[in-house]
């Protein structure tokens, strides 16, 4: 009877504990985000595909990231005089 050979993964390589650590805290532009650290945070919003799709296809004609238009989208928001409880009865 063949024995069977059983490989098992190579061991990873030890963690650069310092370089982890700035790319999850947002120190880094490895990760491909802008760099903000404290001053950033993440936004997880649900929105229909519909949306979603009418959204990339702005952004791929203006040549932007999702990211960069939602971004400018709400900072626009935020610096309209208009509250936005106002706005929703109006």
């Amino acid at each position: 009877m063949a024995k069977k050979k059983i490989e098992f993964r190579k061991k990873r390589p030890p963690v650069d504990t310092a370089r982890a650590d700035a790319i999850v805290g947002g120190d880094s532009k490895e990760n491909g985000r802008p760099t903000g650290g404290a001053n950033m945070a993440r936004l997880t919003i649900d929105i229909d595909r519909g949306t979603h799709l009418k959204l990339k296809r702005r952004c791929l004609d203006r040549g932007l990231k999702l990211a960069d238009l939602v971004r400018s989208l709400i900072d626009r928001e935020l610096a309209s005089d208009v509250e936005p409880s106002a706005a929703a009865s109006a």
